[in-house]
């Protein structure tokens, strides 16, 4: 097919109680053996992304804002972790 995914950019998880083990120990090194440029760890728990690129021992721990220049695009993607994640905060009642 011509539409077939060949290459990812980006992996990006939102961890739960259930997955985190699953995601940092098992997936991220699967998407750092296949050269993912960049796996984003949403951590709401802790309000903070862990970026890794395939070559990182450990993460960097993003808490305010994440800038990734995508190979080929005309500008970054911004991202605001902060609004980001009082987006995601319930309302009070």
């Amino acid at each position: 097919r011509a539409d077939t995914i060949r290459r990812l950019l980006l992996a990006a998880e939102v961890v739960s109680p259930s997955s985190a083990r699953y995601d940092r120990v098992t997936k991220r090194p699967h998407y750092q053996r296949h050269r993912v440029s960049e796996y984003w760890v949403v951590e709401d728990a802790s309000r903070t992304v862990e970026r890794w690129t395939p070559d990182d021992d450990r993460p960097e721990l993003v808490a305010e804002q994440l800038v990734w220049h995508p190979a080929g695009a005309s500008g970054p993607v911004v991202v605001d972790v902060v609004r980001f994640f009082e987006a995601l905060a319930p309302e009070d009642d």
